[in-house]
């Protein structure tokens, strides 16, 4: 979440009701956490806000700064919107543009594009906002294969509808008023993948049959991007980490089907100079509610520049001159439930016992580099929301415990150890997802369960597991309805053996009551 932080031009005072009410003039002088530059539509432009005070010494004097909170900031850093922003099915009927414009009484022109064709037009002021509907049949006389993409541009903004199917996996870019993104989505999931900066971060984990979004942070908090939301990749190179891999954007080559799943693949230039190169796959698995990603890095041969080699040529040359270090980890956060008093914590397994890892204090670390996480599972739980998240990975390739507990959010950041490279290798990992409203653990396995709803009605129900020995089969109940299914055993590439099942009810509803039971393994329950 995003704010502006700008320089005070001028306050004058408006009334006076137990608060002292001023409006403040200011100049928007850079974005908030980043203090990256502000749009180009906002500079040089002065800007109002009122504030109310009980003293107006907290406002300061011209020349001063003033900060502005995400949704005060939301109508200078975001002026044109589109409703809705994505629909489902069908082509909505119509589109209503919002243009929040302060630099005169005549905004300029819109324009949509769709379907090979533009429209152009004026907005018309209704209550000090500028407004438009758009037809969607002037671009379309019948109804379009989806996805489809509505896309508004004014001056150098920009703004966009997606019209997604209601069935069936598929994969399109939107365009929110934060950003563009790639959008991976199957019956289970949705993922919103961004690949303007953390190498092709996730910012986005929506479970469908809820629509609740696992990775979404604290509302109204200036943060950045991923900090209390979200998966990023993160690379150590010798004692440091590389931060730079936090701005880098990355290419999308698309999406393809690979049998019964989706795959999206990026890729992007860690470091020119020293030819490391990075590529993520994200896949979305049609069958079951599992999402993978491998990430690897690639340190490729630099060309040689002949006339800087005759200068070097005379100086010792060792094989360790050309060898790097790096350690891979990732970090996926979550929005902290209840304050960080109480509630969200991490689950995984010390030796032979189940712990439930909670640092004492918030903006404290949890870390064990000699404590590896065995049968290559880790769940992050928020009990009061009824949200739980599970990654897998090899359990033959542990990686190394450590949590962080903020004050708005908990993270998971296991690391592996370091490994030399020379030019010519590659390294990398693959990590499996799986997010619902149900978890299990025990010193036997791991599980987590989600629902999603049927388009012909009803209920279907699925988990993904690790389980190590015991009960091979699983129990759902939804309502008073009752299935038992056997656990299908998948052999995931990078992730070793995966337990998963599915079942349907189709008399149920997502209102119903929801338990399962999986490899005699009792769901979690307590506070």
């Amino acid at each position: 979440m995003f704010g502006l932080l700008g320089k005070i031009v001028k306050i004058e005072k408006k009334e006076e009701s137990g608060l002292s009410r001023f409006e403040v003039s200011f100049k928007a002088a850079c974005t908030l956490p980043t203090r990256a530059a502000v749009p180009e539509w906002l500079k040089d432009q002065v800007l109002k806000i009122d504030r109310e005070v009980v003293d107006p010494r907290e406002l300061g004097n011209p020349g001063d700064s003033i900060v502005l909170t995400p949704s005060e900031s939301a109508r200078w850093l975001y002026p044109l919107t589109v409703a809705p922003q994505t629909a489902y099915g069908e082509l909505p009927e119509t589109l209503r543009i919002d243009l929040r414009w302060w630099k005169s009484d005549d905004p300029p022109e819109y324009a949509v594009r769709a379907n090979g064709r533009q429209i152009t037009g004026k907005f018309t002021k209704e209550d000090g906002e500028f407004l438009a509907d758009i037809r969607t049949g002037d671009f379309y006389t019948s109804q379009p294969r989806l996805p489809v993409s509505f896309r508004i541009t004014c001056d150098k903004m920009a703004a966009a509808c997606s019209v997604l199917p209601d069935d069936g996996p598929f994969w399109t870019e939107i365009l929110p008023p934060r950003g563009e993104l790639h959008r991976l989505e199957n019956e289970w999931y949705a993922v919103d993948v961004t690949a303007k900066m953390h190498a092709g971060g996730v910012v986005a984990l929506f479970e469908k049959g809820r629509q609740v979004d696992h990775f979404r942070c604290p509302e109204n908090l200036i943060q950045p991007t991923l900090k209390n939301g979200g998966h990023t990749d993160r690379l150590l190179r010798g004692w440091g980490w590389y931060d730079k891999l936090n701005e880098i954007a990355m290419t999308c080559h698309g999406a393809r089907r690979e049998g019964n799943a989706t795959s999206l693949h990026l890729d992007g230039v860690v470091d020119d100079g020293q030819g490391i190169r990075t590529s993520v796959a994200y896949t979305a698995f049609d069958a079951f509610p599992l999402i993978t990603l491998k990430r690897e890095y690639h340190v490729h041969t630099l060309k040689k520049d002949e006339a800087k080699d005759k200068e070097k040529e005379t100086a010792p040359k060792e094989p360790i001159d050309e060898a790097m270090p790096l350690k891979l980890v990732f970090r996926a956060s979550w929005r902290v439930e209840d304050n960080g008093k109480s509630g969200s914590r991490a689950l995984c397994l010390d030796g032979e016992k189940l712990a439930v890892i909670r640092t004492g204090q918030t903006q404290e670390i949890a870390f064990a580099g000699d404590w590896r996480m065995r049968q290559g599972w880790a769940i992050v739980e928020h009990p009061a929301r009824r949200e739980y998240t599970m990654y897998l990975f090899d359990d033959q390739a542990q990686p190394s415990l450590c949590v962080y507990h903020g004050p708005y959010g908990i993270s998971l950041e296991p690391h592996w150890l370091p490994v030399v490279l020379k030019p010519g290798d590659s390294i990398g990992y693959t990590l499996g997802l799986t997010a619902g409203e149900l978890c299990g653990a025990s010193p036997a396995g791991a599980w987590v369960a989600c629902r999603t709803r049927l388009s012909s009605g009803g209920v279907r129900c699925g988990v993904v597991a690790r389980a190590n020995a015991g009960e091979e089969n699983v129990t759902f109940k939804v309502g008073t309805a009752e299935r038992r299914m056997n656990l299908t055993k998948l052999l995931a590439p990078g992730l070793g053996e995966v337990c998963c099942a599915v079942a349907d009810f189709p008399d149920a509803t997502m209102e119903d009551h929801f338990d399962a039971v999986v490899a005699g393994i009792e769901a979690r329950r307590g506070l």
